[in-house]
């Protein structure tokens, strides 16, 4: 059974796209949270704090990035652009083994 590398990677923007467009508030009523005590928490962290979490988000997204790639690469899975596999992920552990994220 051949994979659609394209189709999965279109049906995965389509829903990050769907995520993104519900915002806070649905996110917590789809996980069972009060959207207004998340509110309250998320105006009570400072900005350092808010700044390393997304560093580290954006970190985590690119490892997971990586990983597809690589996986997909010794799958035989390649999609059409052919590119290699991010050297950002490589980097983002090597800075969090030494304790620089």
């Amino acid at each position: 059974m051949a994979i659609d590398v394209d189709k999965l990677i279109r049906d995965s923007e389509e829903l990050i796209a769907q995520a993104e467009a519900g915002g806070l508030a649905a996110w917590c009523k789809a996980q069972g949270l009060d959207p207004e005590k998340i509110a309250d928490l998320t105006h009570s962290i400072s900005a350092e704090s808010q700044k390393i979490a997304h560093e580290l988000f954006a970190d985590d997204l690119a490892q997971i990035k990586f990983e597809v790639e690589s996986r997909a690469r010794e799958m035989g899975i390649v999609g059409n652009s052919g590119t290699a596999p991010s050297v950002h992920a490589a980097a983002v552990r090597q800075r969090r083994r030494l304790g620089m994220v």
